[in-house]
């Protein structure tokens, strides 16, 4: 997921007239400041952020979902014990 960014907000901008117009994936064409450069570590940093929310996002999930495959897990091992139990009898 690439986030938009203003590229002009950043006041690392290349010195050199040759960086303008460079070919960029997010950032807009034309006069801007971004490099490729830049744009792939702004494109990383999104990356990251997003992962990291992500992760944060799902980690209640992740825990309730993990809580009730033991306690389903546990029962279903008592079921097959007393059905086995049963069948040796």
């Amino acid at each position: 997921m690439n986030m938009l960014w203003d590229c002009t907000q950043f006041p690392t901008c290349p010195s050199s007239p040759a960086a303008i117009g460079e070919h960029l994936r997010v950032c807009p064409q034309g006069y801007t400041c971004c490099t490729s450069e830049m744009e792939d570590k702004l494109n990383q940093q999104s990356k990251l952020e997003f992962e990291n929310l992500v992760e944060e996002s799902s980690h209640n999930m992740r825990t309730t979902f993990v809580s009730r495959h033991k306690k389903f897990d546990g029962k279903l091992w008592v079921c097959l014990s007393d059905m086995q139990r049963l069948c040796d009898m």
